[in-house]
């Protein structure tokens, strides 16, 4: 550290030559370094699966972190962090600074695997100060590798099911459908979609299957049956629908194979009442009124009036 006494030489001196005072300083840089505690390596899983990441950064460095800094993890197809790599969470060093010499910090992060183009090796990269924001002993040392194995898998989901007729009458035929899309990067086998009256779990009765054909990443697909409504107890029904029943297609998410929906099986019901003169002689001719009222849930169709005297 030098300081000099009229640095411009404004002031005229016997001795020019003595104006400079020096002292040594050391300065301590950090040397922030990343850590991947966990999972092992390399990790077997499969596209849309989650995992979680336990992570650390220790300051190796003879001095402390004191100004802000940004970590991240990227995903990448290679253990080389660059441009085309997928940023998966960044967050900034607020609760760290400062970050003393031999001191350092934990933290566990959940990512969701992203679709890739094939089966195969990539990475996730731990990256300390990112943007570089923090002078280090070494620059070189701020990544740390996560070795995943990845096979894409397929990943099916179905809709509630839908009717038609909405407002079905007892003893009519119901059209149900449900539409099947698969989200996933791989192609889905071939495989049915079961319809039931009521829940299988507890009883409820198989309406009938549908087939679903292969399905490529992102197509969809609707499934229908028909239902006859003949001879059941009319009222709310819960209709559940079950995407591929047996669980022969292996998918990360199976819960998103089941939805349900309540349609109202109704029936009329007529009440007649008749409004007529209480006396009237024979070959008089007497006005007579037939009120109608349905009672009932569903309208009445083509009802037929037959009056006998």
């Amino acid at each position: 550290l030098l300081m000099r006494a009229d640095d411009s030489e404004d002031l005229a001196e016997e001795n020019e030559t003595n104006n400079v005072f020096s002292r040594p300083i050391t300065v301590k840089k950090p040397d922030l370094v990343p850590t991947v505690l966990g999972p092992a390596v390399p990790v077997a899983v499969r596209t849309t699966e989650t995992v979680s990441l336990q992570l650390r950064v220790d300051n190796v460095g003879e001095g402390d972190a004191m100004v802000l800094w940004t970590d991240r993890l990227y995903w990448s197809v290679d253990a080389v962090l660059d441009g085309g790599d997928q940023v998966l969470w960044e967050g900034t060093s607020d609760d760290y600074v400062p970050l003393a010499s031999g001191d350092g910090y934990e933290l566990t992060r959940t990512i969701t695997i992203p679709s890739v183009a094939s089966d195969g090796t990539y990475y996730v990269l731990w990256v300390t100060d990112d943007l570089n924001d923090l002078p280090e002993e070494n620059e070189e040392n701020n990544v740390a590798v996560q070795v995943f194995d990845v096979t894409r898998t397929s990943e099916l989901t179905i809709t509630v099911p839908a009717f038609s007729p909405t407002d079905p009458v007892l003893g009519e035929t119901v059209q149900i459908e449900a539409v099947v899309t698969n989200n996933g990067p791989a192609d889905a086998p071939a495989t049915t979609v079961a319809f039931y009256d009521g829940d299988p779990a507890t009883g409820g009765q198989l309406i009938d299957t549908a087939a679903v054909p292969a399905l490529t990443s992102e197509v969809s697909f609707t499934a229908q049956v028909d239902w006859d409504t003949t001879g059941r107890t009319p009222g709310e029904v819960t209709v559940h629908v079950a995407l591929d029943p047996d669980n022969l297609i292996d998918e990360v998410n199976e819960t998103d194979n089941l939805a349900s929906a309540t349609v109202l099986v109704g029936v009329p019901s007529l009440a007649a009442n008749w409004v007529l003169p209480d006396e009237f002689e024979a070959g008089q001719q007497v006005e007579v009124t037939l009120e109608i009222v349905n009672e009932g849930t569903r309208d009445a169709k083509q009802v037929e009036l037959t009056m006998d005297l």
